[in-house]
């Protein structure tokens, strides 16, 4: 799965994400901040790339080729689709998003922050611990209506 990475060799990590949007300047300004937070000796070397710009499955070999040992986005949908499909990636990949495949490469790592997420974690612990009724309470608007709605396909 994971390789033990040598502390004394600096990492090369790959971020792919759109270049110009809100998400992806968050997304920028989060991994510099985490880069900075490191001793200046041990600090990843970050590169980013436009997941904008041709294809995903190109981009990611290309960043592998450029010395990648690791891949953190892709952050749309789509896009982690088309690497949710059958074949092994170059590099471990972090998407930052969801997507449900048949099959998926194993060394495919989804991270979503999305309300449907949560709502599957929390009904699968309270089905584990015997519970088979509820209640739920949720806020007005778009992300309580995706939330209320994910209870209910549960």
């Amino acid at each position: 799965m994971f390789q033990k990475i040598d502390s004394t060799v600096t990492v090369r990590i790959a971020i792919l994400s759109l270049v110009a949007t809100l998400a992806a300047n968050v997304v920028r300004a989060g991994m510099l901040a985490a880069q900075k937070a490191d001793p200046e000796g041990k600090r990843p070397k970050l590169r980013f790339y436009n997941s904008a710009t041709g294809s995903i499955s190109a981009l990611l070999k290309r960043a592998a080729k450029d010395g990648a040992r690791l891949a953190i986005g892709p952050l749309q949908k789509p896009a982690v689709k088309k690497l949710a499909g059958p074949t092994e990636l170059p590099i471990p990949v972090l998407a930052l998003n969801q997507v449900t495949t048949a099959a998926k490469p194993s060394n495919l790592y989804q991270f979503s922050l999305a309300p449907e997420s949560k709502v599957s974690e929390l009904v699968n612990k309270v089905w584990d611990e015997g519970y088979r009724k509820g209640v739920v309470l949720y806020p007005k608007g778009k992300r309580g209506n995706r939330m209320s709605q994910a209870f209910r396909r549960q």
